[in-house]
């Protein structure tokens, strides 16, 4: 083995990674060559010096306790925001069902969109008075509105005496 070869391969050896075979061609090598065992010997105090210092720094004895602290925290907070999510997803996607039972809940979202369509003339007029996240909020309601009054129109549109619509 070869200086080269040896000291490709010196780190692995002090960290005992290396395979049999290839610890006895290295310890062959670190007897006949000065300059390698030299090398051999720094790193190997280097190493004892490195597991020595990180074993006097102080650990707190509740550090697991605050990380799994911070870990519980965290998934509540997800968990509280996926089930507000849900909770949004299931009721828009459960508003049409309240159609196929109640003509009465079509004539309230009629009404509904159409307060919608009024707030929104009084939103275009006061854009550049509101702040992002309130025009964001405001889209997204309107957004809700909107697709109530889609579902109010599909009622119109199925049934042909509208008088039970607006009764």
């Amino acid at each position: 083995m070869d200086c080269r070869h040896c000291l490709e391969e010196i780190s692995e050896y002090v960290d005992e990674e290396l395979t049999p075979w290839a610890e006895k061609d290295i310890q062959s090598h670190l007897l006949s060559c000065p300059e390698c065992h030299k090398y051999f010997r720094e790193l190997k105090e280097m190493r004892l010096e490195i597991i020595d210092s990180i074993n006097k720094v102080p650990v707190r004895s509740d550090l697991g306790a605050m990380v799994l602290s911070a870990v519980k925290t965290d998934h509540t907070k997800k968990m509280q925001r996926l089930t507000w999510v849900t909770v949004a997803v299931l009721i828009l996607l459960g508003s049409p069902l309240l159609f196929l039972f109640s003509r009465r809940i079509l004539t309230l979202v009629r009404l509904i969109y159409s307060i919608g369509l009024t707030f929104l003339g009084l939103v275009q007029t006061a854009l550049g008075y509101l702040s992002p996240l309130t025009i964001f909020a405001t889209v997204t309601a309107l957004t809700v509105l909107m697709c109530l009054g889609l579902y109010v129109m599909r009622g119109l549109l199925r049934e042909p005496d509208s008088r039970e619509v607006f009764s």
